[in-house]
């Protein structure tokens, strides 16, 4: 293999492993954004079905 050619593929390897930590933590960050963003629709429909069934034992407290 020539000098130039060696060089070539040493500039290439050193490219893409900077480019996998890279992708690595982008694609680490997505998944925690989606996370937090589950965690948070679960805790918005825990508040809302709690607050049906309390309106719910308000309303039949309420024909009685």
């Amino acid at each position: 293999m020539s000098q130039q050619g060696q060089e070539g593929t040493e500039a290439r390897l050193c490219l893409s492993s900077a480019l996998v930590p890279a992708v690595h933590a982008q694609k680490q960050n997505r998944q925690t954004c989606v996370r937090k963003s589950l965690i948070c629709a679960f805790a918005m429909a825990f508040i809302i079905s709690v607050m049906l069934i309390a309106a719910n034992q308000i309303l039949r407290s309420g024909m009685e």
